[in-house]
């Protein structure tokens, strides 16, 4: 192609279309909303699609950080007559656009829901929400690229993203005298200083929209303070990841050194007897760093909810803390469930590393099934840790007994559903991983699989606990018995 500008974005395009693709297919659903009317569908739809798009705004922004790193075509770039900032820009500018494709579909199914009889005159229009969701979303995935640049693989990239994130909005929490809930010019300063600060601006735009004087908020202060620190981090953000991207560090001089080397005296472990205690040693190696990453990420999130909110001025460590916990445990532990199927499969089934494995005396069938066990225990095991605490902590301190803290219906139903809905996206994202063998294209579709699979069981169906029960654990056993078929006769779509 002639130029440089459209050689990359032909480029770019080529690698994020199917990215594009699938969010605009899971954006399609939303025009059905001015049929739907003001339903529970609809309220669950909208939910769906936005744990979608903010998931997918976290990926997204992983993949700009870290895919070519991770694809092994970063030292082809670098070779290349041009910069690597002409790069970095396309990159970032393509995932900023392939995000705003399901925002600018929910926008005009919004637009199309308020032209109807059917829509209620007491809730307010959605296009300025949708509007400002849109860009609070973009700087998570700036905030996420920033971050993660140059790092070894998307996992790692969108791992230290979040945890990066959850620290910042710990940061502008406990800083003292600071309330993000209600606003004034120095709290605006904070609040769009953080990942996604300017979302904090939501009240005061529905005050506004409700009382039709849009144009005041636009006129004060604190929108501009807001506004202009949210600018103002997301600019550099953005220059600081075209700046770093391509800069894996200077290569370093070696002296030559002499063909024949003094005898040296090395030391490794003895081997280990068996090869499922060495495959299962290698495996928690790798799947626990992750998991107790995302079991940090609950327990400051939900201390940060608490010291946020003012149910809480009496003491943080209260009967209500639980339930926070518990709710941050089902939204965090999906999403680090889905990474750590990805990562299951991420490194191994690389060519070489897994041709290395087949050359092994190790029987394909105890190979998945030790590393699967293994992942998928340490991960579930460790992201129940925090709430458990929490839970011990309450109920020493609380006053109530431990199985009346939360009710009978909280242990019958919601907890024990969330446990096997998270080993069912572990599942599924480790069967796509297997299957396409692209971590990014298997992530965004385990997440519209899963908001599929959790509208159909909800609105469309209305299945009961233990109806979607069992279909959780059937979608989880066909996504096993999928995975362990790609990896034993090394199936691969698109390869």
């Amino acid at each position: 192609m002639n130029g440089v500008w459209r050689s990359l974005l032909w480029k770019e395009w080529r690698e994020q279309q199917w990215k594009a693709l699938l969010l605009l297919t899971a954006a399609l659903p939303s025009l059905a909303i001015p049929y739907f009317g003001q339903t529970e569908g609809t309220r669950i739809l909208v939910a769906l699609s936005a744990f979608s798009v903010l998931a997918a705004s976290i990926f997204l922004g992983a993949g700009a950080a870290a895919s070519e790193q991770s694809q092994r075509t970063a030292a082809f770039l670098q070779s290349l007559p041009i910069s690597s900032k002409r790069s970095a820009i396309v990159k970032l500018a393509t995932a900023l656009a392939t995000l705003w494709l399901p925002l600018a579909v929910y926008f005009v199914a919004n637009l199309l829901w308020e032209r109807t009889p059917s829509y209620p005159d007491e809730v307010a229009p959605f296009e300025p929400f949708t509007l400002l969701a849109g860009i609070a979303l973009s700087s998570l995935l700036i905030w996420v690229a920033a971050v993660g640049v140059n790092l070894c693989d998307e996992i790692r990239a969108g791992a230290i993203g979040v945890l990066v994130i959850v620290g910042s909005w710990a940061i502008g929490a406990w800083l003292p005298g600071v309330d993000l809930n209600r606003l004034s010019l120095i709290d605006g300063i904070v609040s769009g200083l953080l990942p996604g600060g300017i979302w904090f601006l939501v009240d005061d735009l529905e005050t506004h929209v409700r009382q039709e004087s849009l144009p005041a908020m636009l006129g004060g202060a604190r929108f501009w303070s807001v506004a202009a620190a949210a600018i103002f981090a997301n600019s550099a953000l953005a220059a600081t990841y075209v700046w770093r991207f391509g800069r894996v560090g200077a290569p370093r001089r070696q002296a030559a050194e002499p063909t024949v080397k003094p005898a040296e005296i090395s030391w490794l472990a003895p081997p280990m007897r068996r090869p499922w205690t060495a495959i299962l040693w290698k495996q928690m190696c790798e799947s626990l760093p992750l998991a107790l990453l995302g079991a940090g990420a609950v327990f400051c999130v939900s201390l940060i909810v608490a010291a946020t909110s003012r149910q809480y001025r009496h003491g943080i460590f209260n009967d209500d803390l639980v339930s926070t916990s518990i709710s941050i445990w089902i939204t965090v532990g999906a999403l680090v469930s889905i990474v750590g199927g990805i990562g299951l499969w991420l490194d191994d089934l690389r060519p070489g590393l897994h041709a290395f494995w087949r050359s092994r005396p190790i029987s394909p069938d105890q190979w998945f099934a030790v590393k699967f066990a293994a992942s998928a225990v340490t991960t579930l095991v460790t992201l129940a840790l925090p709430p458990l605490l929490i839970y011990g902590i309450a109920a020493m301190f609380g006053g109530q007994p431990m199985r009346q803290l939360l009710g009978t219906d909280v242990w019958n139903s919601p907890i024990p559903l969330s446990l096997l809905s998270q080993f069912g996206l572990f599942c599924v994202s480790a069967a796509f991983m297997a299957t396409i063998r692209r971590p990014m294209i298997s992530t965004l579709l385990t997440i519209l699989f899963a908001a599929f699979v959790a509208f159909c069981m909800i609105a469309a169906f209305s299945l009961g606990v233990p109806e979607s029960a069992v279909l959780i654990a059937a979608i989880s056993g066909i996504a096993i018995t999928t995975g362990w078929l790609s990896v034993r006769y090394d199936w691969a779509i698109g390869r």
